[in-house]
């Protein structure tokens, strides 16, 4: 949980704004959050599904390659960036049971030319940051 927060936090930093503006929610916040690429540190599903959750940003805007590679620690925003620039975002395909039939690429969901790309990150001792940028 303070993972999902502290990277909601830093995001909103990196924008210009501050922490407790997640909550609030400002609409130029909204906005900016709504057209930008969110490329996290891919430590597990539920931060990821927690951290979409808080920023209340489309899950497909949110690359997700944990589920293809695994946490690869620091490395993992990077491959998640190469992986959504060169095939796109990944989704699973479950079966009526709810199991993981395979891991597949939604090349609709590419980060392309002036798509402004987030990076929150978080790491052992709770240190984080955030980069953004204009791919």
């Amino acid at each position: 949980r303070k993972a999902v927060i502290e990277m909601a936090g830093c995001t909103a930093r990196c924008l210009g704004y501050e922490a407790r503006d997640v909550r609030r929610m400002p609409a130029e916040l909204r906005e900016t959050l709504d057209r930008s690429w969110v490329v996290p540190h891919q430590a597990n599903g539920r931060i990821l599904d927690g951290l979409a959750d808080r920023l209340k940003i489309a899950q497909e805007r949110l690359i997700r390659t944990i589920y293809r590679y695994g946490n690869m620690s620091a490395a993992s925003n990077l491959v998640a960036l190469d992986h959504a620039i060169r095939y796109g975002n990944t989704e699973r395909e479950l079966d009526e049971d709810g199991h993981v039939v395979r891991i597949v690429d939604v090349p609709d969901a590419r980060i392309k030319d002036d798509n402004l790309v987030l990076m929150p990150s978080i790491g052992g001792g709770y240190l984080m940051g955030c980069v953004g940028f204009i791919y």
